[in-house]
């Protein structure tokens, strides 16, 4: 359109009143879309140099002061500031005075190129009034030159006198004259500047010259001698030219008729007209590229944002699309939409019903929040996604339900979403809940990033005394759902990070439960009796995993904590696994407290709770309620039972107690003398065998203690000889000392006890073959007893007899010697052989034979010295 008004502009066969209309039409495209001012120009320029040649005199001149008008209400604008010295150069062309266009920078003689311009014209002012007569007397916008009005009647009159003058031979001499001062190159600012002359040679152009250089004529101080110049006397003289001059316009001007309002007005295609508003939008939106005064900004943006609010579904959707395709420069523009659509939802703005769409104002405002928001999140990259994010969620009026199921989106994607929602909660009180509740959403997620920094700023919000209740109440809903027999849907989704659900519980859906309801009871011990309720309804699986966080929440509780004191009081039933295991936990790093101690006393006593019930506080009972309960604690898991032993002894126990209640000698020897049933020899036998474990503790000194002391238990225990050959296992170097073990069992007769016999004769094959010398001790019968069961010992048993030299063996007794040699053993070497015959001795009692001293119980020969030395 732009370039068909151009063309019209420029025909040759244009007439008077259409040029001007033409012209005033490019100076309000100027003015309303300054974006065209250069155009606008260029296309002035053309015209100033090739005027229609069709044009009378008359129509020349109005054409060229229409031009001077526009070009100068142009320079006023405060956008043509880059094109000033263009305009000011286009108005010097078509003859205007330097004082016009200095009038017409006065308002704009705060801009840095309008002073530019002033003071260049000024300069060239000062000039000329320096060589001015009196100039005082001669007026502000006419110049004189000796005593002559520079005036358009003067112009006009050396414009006629030079057209006279105009011939071939004066302008080859003008030319000629001025040619040596031409520079040898074409200077870039013409070669620039410079347009083509199409109607050169034409009368119009000789008009146009002449004017030209009548005005620079008039300008200088030449004079032309036999031209008459209007004085300052002759003013009616000039309004007589004045009113001469406007009636020769008149006839030839168009006047402009009043607009008729009766005529019928041109129907536009509503498809054309729709596509005619949106361009302008466009044009409109795109001005701002070029607003650089803020003043000028705000009412820019104050217009865009009333046209969204009231304009139609495709006005606000191209709005919307300009806006989103450089969000970070067209923030504020959205903000200020965002508080417009805002301030009609509240009532504070009144829209006629014509300007009403099909959506309310709150769909309206959720809309554009919610497009702004996507389009934040969706194209821009990482840094100014979160700057945008958290200016749009910052500085919005206010932030609808959508808004906030996006920002748990981003929440799951990017870790800056829970900051942005852990500010709202401190920055909008007016929504918290809802902010609060989607930050408590997160801190069940499988993510543990997100999930650690969700429970981190809710450890932090917990501090407000406004909403610990209300957090506490969320986890306490959250751990209510382990009562369920399967966990229910809200913990799975693609929201939670569980995107396969679980029929079942299992340690990852029971945990989401009690990661914030832990992390709470840190602070506030008073949630355990919550806990232990849930507990005593809770699934196995589950009381599982609570058993296996329990030492998170619980480390830093006091022993002496009022809440353990009334968890223990008031202890529900079915709870007593978990208490036992808070009791664990808390008395770990120290001894059990006496209060302590007592009320767990009490409760065991009154048959409350299990035996199982006073492991944790075991150190801290006396030695004789210890050794009362032992048949029960070692029936319990070996787990368990090696715990009891090791806080009974200090054995890798944290708090190490200097002064056991049970030394570990006192403990083995109880275990072997306690009554028990013979089914519970089971539990005994493992509880001896977790002693043997620890060497540390239960050293060879300590055995042997233990083995000394058993020995004088009447009867013996049953498992004395499984802990003698146990012994020698686990110490090969106490075989000398099992070897006197052996010989005071044979005093003792151990064979009456079926259980110790069997003990002892294992312990002799084990010990070969330095049990030999204790079975050569042994009375015939015992002796082939033993061979019988260990039939294996025979040959080796001779081979040792039959390595004694003769001496020596004329002091084993013959019922022994046959025993050995058996009656159908058949030994050549040994039928001649004579044995000393048994010493007839007199029958000692028992009583007797346990007071005699241990060489006196020894056979002659067996490990005496004298008898050595006698060899």
């Amino acid at each position: 359109m732009f370039d068909l008004l151009s063309r019209f502009c420029h025909s040759s066969n244009v007439g008077c009143a259409n040029l001007m209309t033409c012209i005033g039409s490019l100076t309000l495209i100027a003015k309303f879309r300054v974006s065209f001012i250069g155009k606008v120009l260029i296309a002035l320029e053309t015209l100033t140099k090739n005027i229609p040649s069709s044009l009378t005199q008359s129509q020349s001149n109005s054409v060229q002061k229409n031009l001077k008008l526009q070009l100068l209400s142009l320079l006023r604008l405060p956008a043509s500031t880059e094109h000033q010295q263009t305009i000011g150069k286009l108005l010097l062309d078509i003859g205007a005075s330097n004082q016009e266009i200095m009038k017409a920078l006065q308002v704009l003689s705060k801009n840095e190129d309008g002073k530019k311009l002033l003071r260049s014209l000024k300069r060239k002012n000062d000039d000329v009034d320096d060589k001015k007569t009196d100039k005082d007397e001669i007026p502000e916008k006419k110049r004189c030159t000796d005593g002559t009005l520079v005036s358009d009647t003067n112009i006009n009159m050396v414009k006629s006198w030079v057209l006279e003058h105009f011939s071939s031979e004066s302008i080859t001499n003008l030319i000629m004259t001025f040619m040596p001062k031409l520079p040898s190159k074409m200077p870039s600012a013409f070669e620039t500047n410079y347009t083509p002359i199409s109607a050169a040679g034409t009368d119009c152009h000789k008009q146009y010259v002449a004017k030209l250089l009548a005005t620079l004529l008039c300008s200088s101080d030449v004079v032309i001698p036999d031209l008459k110049y209007i004085k300052q006397d002759d003013d009616e003289l000039v309004d007589g030219i004045k009113e001469e001059t406007l009636k020769m316009e008149e006839e030839d001007i168009l006047l402009a008729q009043p607009a008729e309002l009766n005529l019928k007005n041109c129907h536009i295609d509503p498809i054309e007209a729709e596509e005619l508003s949106l361009d302008a939008l466009l044009r409109i939106l795109e001005t701002s590229k070029i607003i650089k005064s803020k003043q000028l900004r705000e009412i820019h943006t104050k217009v865009i944002t009333k046209m969204a609010v009231i304009c139609s579904d495709d006005f606000r959707n191209t709005i919307l699309d300009w806006i989103c395709l450089n969000l970070t420069k067209h923030m504020n523009l959205g903000l200020s939409w965002l508080y417009e659509e805002y301030s009609v939802n509240q009532g504070f703005i009144k829209l006629p019903t014509a300007f009403r769409n099909s959506l309310s104002a709150e769909q309206n405002y959720n809309t554009v929040l919610c497009a702004l928001i996507r389009a934040a999140l969706n194209g821009l990259d990482s840094k100014e996604k979160e700057d945008a994010l958290t200016m749009l969620y910052f500085e919005s009026p206010f932030i609808t339900d959508d808004a906030v199921d996006i920002l748990k989106e981003i929440c799951s994607k990017h870790a800056f979403g829970l900051v942005i929602l852990n500010e709202l909660v401190s920055k909008r009180p007016p929504r918290q809940l809802v902010y609060l509740n989607a930050l408590l959403f997160y801190t069940s997620h499988k993510d543990e990033q997100l999930r650690e920094m969700a429970l981190n700023f809710i450890s932090k919000l917990y501090k407000n005394k406004d909403l610990k209740n209300i957090i506490e109440e969320y986890a306490t809903f959250y751990l209510g759902f382990l009562r369920l027999q399967i966990p229910p849907d809200v913990l799975f989704g693609h929201e939670t990070g569980r995107l396969v659900k679980s029929e079942l519980w299992d340690e990852d859906s029971t945990t989401a439960c009690l990661y914030l309801y832990f992390m709470l009871m840190t602070d506030n011990y008073e949630l355990i009796h919550e806990l232990a309720a849930v507990f005593t309804h809770a699934p196995g699986e589950v009381k599982r995993s609570i058993i296996k966080l329990l030492p998170q929440p619980i480390q830093n509780m006091s022993m002496n904590s009022p809440e353990l004191f009334r968890l223990l009081e008031d202890m529900p039933k079915g709870a007593e696994t978990m208490i036992t295991r808070v009791l664990h936990i808390v008395t770990e790093k120290e001894t059990p407290s006496i209060e302590l101690v007592s009320k767990v006393k009490k409760l065991y006593d009154n048959q409350i709770v299990e035996v199982r019930f006073l492991v944790p506080v075991i150190s801290g009972l006396d030695k004789k309620y210890i050794l009362n309960v032992l048949p029960q604690l070692i029936k319990l898991n070996p787990n368990v039972v090696k715990e009891v032993f090791n806080r009974i002894l200090g054995i890798n126990y944290t708090c190490s107690n200097a002064n056991p209640p049970v030394s570990p000698a006192e403990l083995l020897i109880a275990l072997h003398t306690m009554d028990s049933d013979p089914n519970d020899l089971k539990f005994i036998i493992k509880a001896t065998s977790l002693c043997f474990g620890e060497k540390t503790v239960f050293t060879q000194e300590i055995l042997a203690i233990v083995m000394q002391n058993l020995m004088d238990v009447n009867p013996l225990p049953t498992l004395l000889m499984r802990t003698v050959i146990q012994s020698l296992t686990t110490y090969p170097c106490l075989i000398g000392f099992i070897m006197n073990i052996l010989q005071r069992l044979i005093l003792k007769k151990v064979w009456h006890q079926k259980k110790q016999w069997e003990g002892f004769i294992k312990c002799c094959q084990k010990t070969k073959p330095n049990s030999f010398q204790v079975l050569l001790q042994l009375p015939p019968e015992q002796l082939e007893d033993v061979l019988y069961q260990c039939p294996e010992m025979r040959k080796s048993l001779l081979d040792h007899v039959l390595s004694f030299t003769e001496v020596q063996r004329s002091h084993i007794r013959q019922a022994i010697m046959d025993v050995v040699f058996g009656k159908r053993l058949d030994v050549p070497m040994y039928q001649n052989l004579k044995v000393k015959c048994e010493p007839k001795q007199e029958k000692q009692s028992p009583e007797k034979l346990s007071h005699l001293k241990e060489d006196e119980l020894r056979p002659p020969g067996d490990f005496d010295e004298d008898s050595m030395n006698e060899i």
